[in-house]
């Protein structure tokens, strides 16, 4: 093998590993709520993370760490959001532009939901409304970063036509 290929090779080598450990599966942050942005394949979305506690990330990856009490009340309010006819899995013929996944992972269950742009507009509008929770600045900068990616505007969707008007 000539010095090129050894390089190259230690290279490839170096860039596989590393990215094996900045991915972390999801199912192995426990308790987690992780929101993806719905869209084309082709297109690299941002990833939030509500958890309890850090861990290593990809760049596209955001990590907002919350205390466990101010985790919990998001939580809380999450599933209670899931059992609503709203959170569920759309058919194949759905429009899922800019809808948002939800999964909630904890020591006993993963639960998953998409909800349409409209309403997950509206839901991190409402989690940052929570009356219980002091959003640090950071996580707030975080969350309204990841609301931007998914053409929100004060809860709202932008471009909606209703402009004025509270849904």
């Amino acid at each position: 093998m000539t010095q090129a290929r050894l390089s190259m090779t230690l290279i490839l080598l170096l860039l596989c590993m590393g990215s094996a450990d900045a991915a972390v599966p999801s199912e192995k942050i426990n308790p987690s709520l992780v929101f993806n942005i719905e869209g084309p394949i082709n297109h690299p979305y941002l990833v939030l993370y509500l958890s309890t506690r850090y861990f290593p990330t990809e760049s596209d990856v955001l990590l907002a760490v919350l205390p466990l009490r101010n985790y919990r009340i998001v939580s809380g309010f999450t599933e209670a959001l899931m059992t609503r006819p709203a959170c569920t899995s759309p058919g194949p013929e759905a429009d899922l532009w800019y809808s948002v996944r939800i999964t909630e992972h904890d020591e006993r269950r993963t639960q998953r939901c998409v909800l349409p742009q409209r309403l997950a507009c509206n839901y991190f509008a409402a989690i940052l409304q929570l009356p219980d929770i002091n959003w640090s600045a950071q996580n707030l900068v975080l969350i309204k970063h990841f609301m931007s990616e998914v053409q929100c505007q004060n809860g709202l969707t932008i471009g909606d036509g209703n402009k004025g008007k509270t849904k």
